[in-house]
């Protein structure tokens, strides 16, 4: 059983963390269902639906564990989130093209990755 103190501080570091990787990512992409300004109202989330239960589309709403950091993340930075559905192949040239802010992918880091974009410290491990 976590206390309150344990999943506050869990917030507290996952949005650290998050903060991080989205001030260290540059990326962009093509694929993608609209292309939304940059704004400093909005979180734009790089999003490929098709990786359940991290982020899949269940009755045309984004839904998943993804999903729901994302919106805790823009919530905790006072943003609203707009998820941009990109083809996952395309995810990391949408960041570096400044068409997202962060992705939201279920990502793993690969060392072909990091050389083009930063990554925050793991927060969920699979396999």
């Amino acid at each position: 059983m976590h206390s309150r103190v344990s999943t506050g501080r869990f917030w507290v570091v996952f949005a650290f963390l998050m903060a991080l990787f989205m001030l260290a990512g540059c990326a962009g992409g093509n694929k993608q269902s609209e292309i939304v300004p940059a704004d400093e109202g909005i979180l734009r989330v790089g999003v490929s639906t098709d990786y359940p239960p991290l982020i899949y589309k269940e009755n045309d709403e984004i839904v998943g564990a993804e999903a729901d950091l994302a919106r805790a993340f823009a919530e905790y930075l006072g943003r609203k989130p707009v998820f941009v559905e990109i083809a996952w192949e395309n995810q990391i040239d949408a960041l570096k093209a400044d068409q997202t802010d962060i992705i939201m992918s279920g990502m793993s880091v690969t060392e072909e990755r990091l050389y083009q974009i930063a990554f925050s410290k793991a927060y969920f491990r699979t396999g």
